[in-house]
């Protein structure tokens, strides 16, 4: 009998179907759902404990705090730096013992797990800064490897047209299989593991330099070498000194551009790698004294004032065209760094609150830290501008014109030249996605305790189980397929937002941002016609 009402149901949603011929997806969460509900038909009387158990549970966000484990887990391991009092530095050797100062370390076991508690620590500032250099770096390399096409920002060329895709994939997949390695080997703490990606970092970086030294003899592209060094340095070292000497070359990779010379590349990797060296030693010893905000704070704002008087008061400027990239290289992923950090802390903080909360305050902690982002994102484009204009009052000129950029970016053609500049700056978005994607995920555990409680005393109350059997499980087919319905239209959601709505949405914190500028007298108001 039971047999016999399962293939009537199923059979009257297939009649439904065929008469109405409804839309696709509609087909797709019928044909999920009576999946589901064939799963879910328990033929035996005993199994209706385990109907009535799934539905007592009162874990109601058992998916969304595993979820959430999941990845603090990984990242409290990848942002756990080691413990100076566990590894104190060498006795002999001056080396030894610079390289212990360049490395942050926590100051003792009390003070790490003040740092793993807190999500705006300096190990989280750590990781912005080196992140939010090789990300423009390697994504300026990833677009002139998927193109093949002149890449650079505006009217200036970086990386020039290369026909032969085996030469780009040979640069591109090998950085891109170090990452995803290294990311691997921080998150599981394995010895081994890390072993294998120093051993990597090596191949990696002589076939990256090997593909770049083809291009640039081929080519004459000296901003092909400068780019691999560059990447190369941003990716060998840890910590402080990473994140100084990443900046340094990022600079330095610009500079070569600017100028156009290889002798300016190895003027400035000179000058790189001291400078690193100086910032690092603070920031490391404070770090090492329990001190490690206020060195990061250092850190951030000696880098920022060097690049600033750099821009400022060179006594040869590049041609005017090419100074947008020096910024773009050298001072934009510092400051970028700084509103990465707050998105990163911020979002970890909301979601572990989350984590304690039930069913739709899930929901609305994501919106908390969805307006958060676009907050930042106008504090990130007002860092910038506030930032060029600052070097344009020190200089005495306009070393970068800013009505020109504004202008650009408010018609598709002008934007078309920022591509690599617009997907720098929306790395500030990615915490709040992932944070959304899952919050869709865990859409399953929005259901009321009561619902499921009301459906289990309907099981209880018949004697016979089979219509229970059929009740329950038609009730749990149903939120499974809106679970499903929810993830896919969240997703879905997002996928719009990045490929139709992400450009009005830009376009309007573009005017607010220039609102702003204009009201503070940083750019000229515009001439343009829209």
């Amino acid at each position: 009998m039971h047999l016999i009402f399962v293939g009537a149901i199923v059979a009257s949603v297939i009649a439904v179907l065929g008469v109405f011929k409804p839309a696709a997806w509609i087909w797709a969460l019928s044909l999920l759902w009576i999946f589901l509900f064939g799963i879910l038909n328990y033929d035996h009387r005993r199994d209706r404990v385990s109907i009535l158990n799934g539905l007592k549970r009162r874990d109601n966000a058992l998916a969304y705090t595993r979820l959430v484990d999941w990845m603090l887990g990984g990242l409290r391991r990848m942002l756990s730096p080691t413990v100076a009092v566990d590894s104190p530095m060498p006795t002999k050797g001056w080396f030894s013992k610079l390289g212990w100062f360049l490395t942050p370390r926590a100051r003792d076991p009390n003070d790490l797990k003040r740092l793993q508690a807190n999500t705006l620590s300096w190990p989280v500032m750590d990781a912005a800064l080196k992140i939010a250099v090789i990300y423009p770096l390697f994504l300026l390399l990833l677009q002139w490897g998927v193109t093949g096409a002149d890449t650079g920002i505006g009217t200036v060329i970086v990386l020039d047209a290369e026909g032969r895709s085996w030469l780009r994939a040979a640069a591109i997949v090998p950085v891109a299989a170090y990452l995803i390695a290294r990311k691997l080997a921080s998150s599981n703490q394995s010895r081994v593991f890390e072993n294998a990606t120093d051993w990597l970092y090596f191949m990696v970086s002589a076939l990256a330099l090997a593909v770049a030294v083809v291009v640039s003899y081929t080519s004459a592209d000296a901003g092909v070498l400068a780019l691999a060094f560059a990447l190369a340095g941003a990716l060998a070292f840890e910590g402080a000194f990473a994140a100084a000497l990443a900046f340094a070359l990022a600079l330095a990779f610009a500079l070569t551009v600017a100028f156009a010379g290889a002798l300016a590349f190895v003027g400035a990797g000179v000058f790189a790698f001291a400078f690193a060296v100086a910032f690092a030693f603070v920031t490391g010893y404070g770090c090492a004294k329990g001190r490690g905000g206020f060195s990061y704070v250092l850190l951030i704002m000696g880098l920022w004032g060097s690049f600033v008087a750099i821009c400022a008061f060179t006594t040869n400027p590049a041609p005017s065209e090419r100074r947008v990239l020096v910024f773009a290289i050298g001072l934009l992923p510092l400051i970028n760094a700084v509103f990465d950090y707050l998105s990163y802390g911020i979002t970890l903080g909301l979601i572990r609150y989350g984590r304690g909360q039930r069913n739709f305050l899930t929901g609305l902690i994501w919106v908390l830290d969805g307006l958060v982002a676009v907050m930042l994102l106008i504090g990130l484009g007002l860092g910038l501008t506030g930032t060029i204009a600052l070097i344009n009052h020190l200089a005495g000129q306009e070393f970068i014109a800013l009505r020109p950029i504004f202008d650009d970016l408010k018609t598709p053609e002008g934007r078309a030249g920022y591509t690599w500049l617009i997907l720098s700056l929306l790395s500030t978005l990615v915490p709040t996605l992932v944070h959304l994607v899952l919050v869709f995920l865990s859409a399953f555990t929005w259901v009321p305790q009561r619902f499921k409680l009301w459906i289990a005393r309907g099981i209880e109350q018949d004697e016979t189980g089979d219509l229970a059997t059929l009740g329950s499980s038609a009730a749990a087919a149903t939120l499974g397929a809106l679970w499903a319905a929810l993830v896919t239209c969240g997703l879905w959601g997002i996928l719009l937002f990045l490929t139709i709505y992400v450009e009005p949405a830009g376009l309007g914190i573009l005017r607010i941002v220039e609102n702003i500028a204009l009201w503070f007298g940083w750019v000229e108001p515009t001439t343009m016609l829209i």
